[in-house]
């Protein structure tokens, strides 16, 4: 009885429902949940959303008709983990998460984007949850229905693995040689928590990535609010979209 963690998911939600005078039932949320930074949730709310009123979630909307939420992302490995098990709690089995990430290679560019296959970790998220593997993939069924939606799109993608680390200021010049021989094309801050806690609780996650910037031997070379990463989010909403509207849905 000693392992069992004393905080959990259903005690915060529980807390959260009878200081709202909501039920369990009000707060349960969509089997599928995109998970989004707000430049892409921005985007997503041209379309047709539903704002979610009764949510513990700020930011929550859904898509009528369909059995998907899109919800706003937090930046780093702990707020991906929390939002994650509370998300599972309430119902989410099938997971998309839209963020950003800086590009390895020489020949990337600001605005490209990445479909990861998996993880490299350098988190401490993954360990917590008994998970102790350096490469921790992502779901494949979910990731190939992605990646050809964006095909059938004729949006270019990269496909393969990357890097996720706690320490944004500690992605040494070692470092970045290492994990491009590893093979990873990126690297960002939440993928080792959505992958691990996915895993954990056997439910599905995939992540798309928009490079931002781009780290290099020479140097870090940022582009953050470049209209080429503004056509990559778009882009990316456009093929996550035309998913949702193909790809079939849990039941609620």
């Amino acid at each position: 009885m000693d392992d069992i963690p004393l905080v959990s998911p259903e005690k915060f939600i529980y807390y959260m429902c009878a200081r709202n005078n909501w039920t369990l039932e009000d707060v349960k949320i969509s089997p599928t949940v995109v998970v989004a930074l707000p430049t892409f949730l921005e985007i997503f709310k041209q379309l047709s959303l539903e704002k979610v009123e009764k949510s513990i979630f700020e930011n929550h909307y859904r898509i009528p008709g369909s059995t998907v939420s899109i919800k706003e992302s937090r930046v780093g490995c702990p707020s991906m983990a929390i939002d994650l098990e509370d998300m599972v709690y309430l119902g989410g089995s099938q997971f998309i998460h839209l963020g950003f990430a800086g590009g390895l290679h020489d020949d990337m560019n600001p605005g490209d984007i990445v479909i990861t296959e998996g993880v490299f970790n350098e988190a401490g998220i993954p360990s917590l949850y008994g998970i102790t593997d350096l490469m921790i993939p992502s779901d494949p069924v979910l990731t190939k229905a992605l990646t050809d939606a964006a095909r059938a799109q004729n949006i270019p993608v990269r496909l393969g693995t990357h890097w996720c680390t706690d320490a944004v200021y500690r992605e040494t010049r070692e470092k970045v040689k290492k994990y491009v021989k590893e093979g990873a094309l990126c690297v960002e801050m939440e993928g080792s928590a959505l992958f691990a806690v996915s895993k954990f609780y056997s439910v599905s996650a995939a992540a798309v990535y928009v490079l931002t910037d781009i780290i290099k031997e020479d140097g870090w070379h940022q582009d953050w609010h470049s209209d080429d990463v503004k056509t990559g989010c778009r882009r990316v909403v456009d093929f996550v979209s035309s998913f949702i509207q193909n790809y079939p849905q849990s039941e609620e």
